[in-house]
């Protein structure tokens, strides 16, 4: 087992297709083929079974995908962490780091987060940037930022990240809401519901349809694109519509009858959240910053 092998795996699980799998790594089909059955071999289970059109993936094939790309990251953060630690690190500086959060929904970080490492370096001058995941990358990749908070993973060969901690958001709706009588709410409630188009969940969205298909027997669910004004949050809650909110949502101050339900526990969703930085040239003081923030994630994980 190699790490090419595991991701020639994990893009023919996401394709579905040995063929489209190829055509995105620029390999062959049979490259891909191969790998999956040497991957197979070794582990002496079936990852792929023959359908009408080709290949799909077993279920055993999913899961052994996940934990796949959970290995592949920690792979990558081991690498990023290492670099970013490759030259000893200063203790004065400026840093800029633009920091996902969404107005009504809520935000990764707090200001007040900040505070400690402010204390502890009082020579590094650090700047926050609050926006949308898209901004927060496009300030990285423009040079606006040294660095930025988001989440989701990116996938590009300029900007190398380290996973911080994932989340498991809960769910906002109406007290007249048939979600607001029960302990916990599973995806097979949501899959009943109108849900708001989660626009910040871009980044695995596939992920999310893919469960609320799966729990309402492939049909799909009712995702609402909600105009963003306090009026219009407060009309589709009370319409019966929820949607996925961070505890520190603002939206929970604009409607504030309504109820905020967890996850239940078998609803195996998580929003994984990460520090991003250049591949090269990032600042020599960003090391301290990336290591308050590996210190600090339990305790802002718990805050979401």
């Amino acid at each position: 087992m190699n790490i090419t092998q595991l991701e020639y795996f994990i893009s023919a699980v996401r394709c579905k297709s040995y063929a489209e799998a190829g055509r995105q790594l620029h390999i062959t089909p049979q490259a891909v083929s191969k790998a999956v059955l040497a991957l197979e071999g070794e582990l002496n289970v079936a990852l792929f079974e023959k359908d009408g059109k080709g290949v799909r993936p077993t279920a055993l094939g999913y899961e052994v995908a996940s934990r796949a790309q959970l290995v592949l990251d920690d792979l990558a953060d081991l690498r990023a962490y290492a670099s970013s630690h490759s030259a000893e690190p200063s203790q004065s500086g400026f840093l800029t780091v633009a920091i996902a959060t969404q107005y009504y929904r809520g935000s990764l970080y707090r200001p007040e987060d900040f505070t400690e490492f402010a204390e502890q370096f009082p020579h590094i001058k650090l700047k926050t940037i609050w926006d949308s995941n898209e901004f927060c990358l496009s300030a990285l990749t423009s040079g606006v930022a040294h660095a930025a908070i988001v989440s989701g993973k990116p996938r590009s060969s300029r900007l190398q990240s380290i996973k911080l901690f994932s989340f498991t958001p809960s769910v906002l709706c109406a007290p007249t809401s048939p979600l607001a009588y029960k302990q916990a709410v599973s995806f097979a409630d949501l899959a009943q519901v109108p849900l708001a188009y989660p626009a910040d969940m871009d980044r695995f969205f596939h992920e999310l349809v893919t469960e609320l298909r799966a729990q309402n027997t492939g049909a799909a669910p009712q995702f609402v694109t909600v105009d963003p004004s306090p009026e219009a949050y407060r009309r589709f809650l009370n319409a019966g519509g929820a949607l996925f909110i961070m505890k520190n949502a603002r939206v929970k101050r604009i409607v504030p009858e309504a109820v905020e339900k967890p996850l239940a526990s078998g609803s195996m969703f998580s929003i994984p959240v990460h520090f991003v930085f250049p591949a090269t040239g990032s600042p020599r003081c960003l090391a301290h910053l990336e290591d308050y923030l590996i210190e600090t994630a339990d305790h802002v994980a718990q805050q979401l």
